[in-house]
């Protein structure tokens, strides 16, 4: 199924090439922060549902006419089987998420990324004193917490809530941009109980989520 947008600005050939073969900060350096948010959020969306974003139409003289959405087509059989359990697990007690993310990016790509969830309930704060007292007011069940914060370091904000026994159950994920292993080694040697490392990989990041989701379903209901 393709699905073409118009284009609410036109797109000068240039900038195309620099959205669509060289996402990320080279697109940034190019086209400007919002255009490159735009493409990075829109195409790893479409790839976590199994599609793409592909080059737009041309109206003529190279200038963008549509944006093009490519996703593959339902098997309704398929998604009849699975639309029981999704009710059943929405119906309990959502996944509550804790984002702890100074970098507003990173907090834009997460929320889109959950937007949709029935089955989460998601809170952010973008620095570790905030994210500290978010973590005691909503007791949370995961929190996805920046190792590298403006205030307090992610490790101390770690020892923080570890401290805290009405936070015993929660897992405690770090998310850097430092992917070196033996920053992943001393991170789960502090008590992170995993790593995910930035720039976030959109269809690794859903399915660490199912997972939890899956894994707090799979307890007896709260």
């Amino acid at each position: 199924m393709r699905i073409a947008f118009d284009a609410v600005v036109a797109t000068p050939p240039g900038v195309q090439v620099a959205l669509f073969d060289t996402p990320g900060p080279a697109a940034a350096a190019t086209t400007g922060d919002a255009a490159a948010i735009v493409a990075e959020v829109a195409r790893g969306l479409l790839a976590a549902l199994g599609g793409d974003l592909v080059v737009p139409l041309d109206a003529g003289a190279g200038v963008c006419a549509s944006w093009v959405a490519e996703l593959p087509l339902a098997d309704t059989g398929a998604a009849a089987a699975t639309d029981a359990p999704s009710a059943r697990h929405a119906a309990r007690s959502p996944l509550r998420v804790l984002c702890i993310e100074d970098n507003p990016v990173n907090t834009l790509l997460v929320r889109e990324l959950l937007a949709d969830r029935r089955d989460l309930r998601l809170t952010c704060a973008a620095d570790g004193a905030s994210g500290i007292a978010a973590a005691l007011s909503e007791c949370p069940d995961v929190v996805l917490l920046d190792v590298q914060l403006p205030d307090i370091d992610g490790h101390e904000v770690l020892r923080r809530l570890r401290a805290r026994q009405a936070l015993d159950g929660c897992t405690v994920i770090a998310l850097s941009a430092n992917a070196m292993p033996a920053d992943v080694e001393a991170a789960l040697a502090a008590g992170f109980d995993d790593y995910w490392t930035k720039p976030i990989d959109f269809p690794r990041f859903v399915s660490g989520i199912d997972r939890l989701v899956a894994a707090k379903h799979a307890r007896p209901a709260d």
